[in-house]
């Protein structure tokens, strides 16, 4: 039998004296692809980066060996420059640069492994970029500044900046949230492509149907132990089994919107917003109304990010457009906007990088940032401990932030977003990166909060994660609304 390229025996990963994963005996085989799976918290993440050499075993316990180009070591150096992640880490480290920087530089990055161009780009990397731009159907975003682009774009530009230095393995984290179907769909028949090459494919996700054929293994982990390892039983030469297209027009009905009585939350008029100079959204009339709760539907760059933006005052309608909040006219300040809308989104969820346990992460909401800025008083604590025994949190509230996954942060926000108790709770994928006990979980949570005095406005790719209690739909294409109203079954 082939020697594995990479082995783990015995492996134990500890941070912040909390052990991540344990007793991790694993080996990786030319030939073989796989699939990492397990409950939120298991340390899918975590076994990524230790394959990667990001993260480093706990000393005097195991080993982890790379056979790396004839030679043998138990370092992660030899190797790391050809095995490529793609994770929302990456994606939020690239969004977190707040000056200009086209994608064509994000993608270049990837013949060095850097974040940043530190070395002149030769004009064969360039052409090498550019083919594959192409062959990949993104040449026309090289362009932009990545500033602007949705997140289903970025993600393109990423896994582009991932294959360009043609790596021999290729670690995906969760790849497909935040994509809309059709991108989706594109993006897993280019894993296909990749798999059948050179390159390994080592994948962690919650939904069956991001599996692609071309997979050979199976990882189980959970509370970070490999609980079963399995071959996967998939005949190669067929092609991955497609999901059905949603068609969101279906799921909003003809009936009337409007419920005079009610207060508006929001109230858009004739707005039109610019980035970068050119149209994000264009013509919008539209309100939401106090008892509605409304899914804002579209594909990866229809404009949802910017009108999220837009109702939480961070960008504004160009001249002859309008935006009104919670039913008056007066322009209302940014402090005030976010006392009184909640918001959670996976950009905003990567700002919390802080040695900050559960509990105070969500005590940053009464100060609107991401750190506590002053002690709480006895009524900010009561809702705190309410919210985290609403949420189930229990078990979170004194881990630090670091410590805490990816899947788990995303409720942790949620609950951070209702402690002013807001009008308005905004939720950007907040089912991305969430397993279905957990989804199911949130989903329950959300109806309760639906029976309060807060309305949810959510943006979502899969439709059969909204809650029962959504009310209305409005459909983006291209930035213009092409349809609105009532939602129907899903």
């Amino acid at each position: 039998m082939t020697r594995p390229s990479i082995e783990f025996a015995d492996v134990d990963v500890n941070i912040d004296g909390t052990g991540i994963l344990q007793g991790i005996n694993w080996s990786l085989r030319p030939g073989e692809h796989w699939v990492v799976t397990g409950p939120n918290g298991c340390g899918k993440t975590s076994f990524l980066k230790l394959i990667r050499g990001e993260l480093a075993p706990a000393p005097d316990r195991g080993r982890r060996i790379y056979r790396w180009n004839g030679k043998e070591s138990q370092s992660p150096v030899c190797a790391r420059k050809e095995i490529a992640i793609v994770s929302p880490e990456q994606q939020q480290r690239y969004l977190r640069i707040e000056w200009s920087r086209p994608a064509l530089d994000v993608v270049l990055t990837g013949f060095h492994g850097t974040d940043y161009l530190y070395e002149d780009v030769t004009r064969k990397e360039q052409a090498t970029a550019r083919a594959l731009a192409k062959r990949l159907g993104i040449a026309e975003l090289l362009k932009r500044d990545v500033q602007t682009l949705s997140q289903g774009e970025l993600r393109k530009i990423l896994v582009a900046r991932a294959l360009v230095g043609r790596p021999k393995i290729l670690l995906l984290d969760e790849v497909c949230d935040g994509l809309d179907m059709r991108t989706r769909g594109l993006l897993l028949d280019w894993v296909e492509q990749i798999a059948r090459c050179e390159t390994q494919v080592i994948t962690a996700t919650h939904r069956e149907d991001e599996y692609f054929p071309a997979l050979t293994h199976q990882l189980d982990l959970d509370a970070g132990r490999p609980v079963r390892t399995r071959e996967l039983r998939v005949c190669k030469s067929s092609p991955r089994k497609k999901s059905k297209p949603v068609d969101f027009r279906k799921l909003i009905t003809n009936k009337p919107v409007k419920e005079p009585d009610a207060p508006f939350h929001f109230r858009l008029t004739d707005a039109e917003v610019y980035l970068d100079r050119k149209p994000t959204l264009t013509g919008l009339n539209w309100e939401m109304r106090r008892g509605q709760n409304w899914a804002i539907l579209g594909h990866n760059g229809a404009g949802k990010s910017t009108l999220l933006k837009l109702l939480q005052g961070e960008v504004h309608p160009a001249i002859g457009g309008t935006i009104e909040r919670f039913n008056e006219e007066r322009r209302h300040t940014l402090w005030e906007i976010r006392q009184r809308i909640g918001f959670v989104s996976m950009d905003f969820q990567m700002r919390f990088q802080e040695e900050i346990t559960g509990a105070d992460a969500v005590a940053t909401g009464f100060f609107g940032g991401h750190v506590l800025c002053d002690k709480l008083n006895r009524k900010q604590k009561r809702k705190v401990d309410q919210l985290i025994e609403l949420f189930e949190l229990q078990e979170f509230a004194r881990r630090s932030v670091p410590s805490i996954s990816y899947g788990q942060m995303r409720r942790i926000l949620i609950a951070r977003a209702l402690v002013h108790e807001p009008e308005v709770l905004i939720l950007d994928e907040p089912f991305d990166g969430l397993e279905t006990e957990i989804r199911t979980r949130l989903d329950r949570q959300l109806e309760n909060i639906c029976q309060l005095n807060t309305n949810l406005l959510m943006v979502t790719h899969h439709p059969e994660d909204l809650p029962d209690c959504m009310t209305h739909g409005l459909l983006l294409e291209g930035g213009s609304v092409v349809a609105l109203g009532r939602l129907g079954k899903k």
